[in-house]
């Protein structure tokens, strides 16, 4: 709420009579920078029903109001948003000296009051492009080092490929049960074969009905190359789908290329 301050005692006589209950609130007004909004709410509501007519602007702040900060000790390097009925999951990884760290974040909205949860996990890869595969659940990563790996919830490695090119972005199709995969003169069409999760993902920790350590049998297996003409100067940098117009859509270079992913 912004307010002046610099009134006079003549100017605030002036406004509405000196004993009246509307008069003392509006000067209280005036004078707080930062008021907590339900009594400010309160205040403004007694002035609004006082029959008295006041006059005075009242600027009131209307916009997205923070309400919780998801703080990193250092810069995140990559990220990926996974979202439920329940909650919103977000991964990020960041690097703390020598070492990388994976955060997972849960955060919940029950009758308007944000929950979080938090856990952090050590690797030892550079991920560059990262996306949760909900179904098996686990991780598809693009690393620094050219691989494609796949990762527990809990980040343990299980499985890798080697890639011959840089992937840019990986994109997760949970309708589907599709990842798509863009790079460098690339489009590509995979699956995770192995595992499935049939079990709603609650809690961070209970999330998955096997346990720290257990082999996974989670593999990637390519399914499909999108028929299409990519040079090493056509970066897929974006993938975004429509599963209700089936409709696949790929910013490449200076256009948007556009498939069916209903006809195989």
């Amino acid at each position: 709420m912004t307010v002046e301050r610099d009134l006079t005692e003549d100017q605030k006589k002036q406004i509405v009579p000196k004993n009246s209950v509307s008069s003392e609130l509006l000067v209280r007004i005036k004078c707080d920078k930062l008021k907590n909004w339900q009594t400010l709410k309160k205040e403004i509501e007694l002035l609004l029903d006082n029959p008295e007519w006041i006059e005075a602007a009242i600027t009131l702040v209307y916009g997205p109001q923070l309400v919780y900060t998801m703080r990193h000790p250092r810069i995140v390097q990559s990220m990926t948003h996974f979202k439920t009925s329940l909650y919103d999951m977000f991964t990020t990884q960041y690097k703390m000296g020598n070492d990388l760290e994976f955060s997972v974040w849960l955060l919940g909205n029950r009758d308007g009051n944000i929950s979080t949860k938090h856990a952090r996990f050590r690797t030892s890869s550079v991920v560059t492009a990262l996306t949760f595969v909900s179904k098996h659940g686990v991780y598809l990563a693009f690393t620094q080092d050219l691989f494609l790996k796949v990762f527990t919830d809990r980040f343990v490695e299980v499985h890798k490929i080697f890639w011959l090119t840089t992937v840019l972005c990986l994109v997760y199709n949970r309708v589907l049960d599709e990842i798509y995969v863009g790079g460098i003169g690339l489009l590509e069409i995979w699956k995770i074969h192995g595992t499935e999760v049939n079990k709603q993902h609650c809690t961070l920790f209970e999330a998955f009905p096997y346990k720290v350590g257990e082999r996974h049998a989670a593999v990637p297996v390519l399914v499909k190359k999108c028929a299409v003409s990519l040079t090493e100067d056509d970066w897929v940098q974006e993938i975004k789908f429509d599963n209700n117009l089936d409709l696949l859509y790929a910013m490449c270079g200076m256009g948007i290329v556009v498939f069916s992913i209903k006809v195989r």
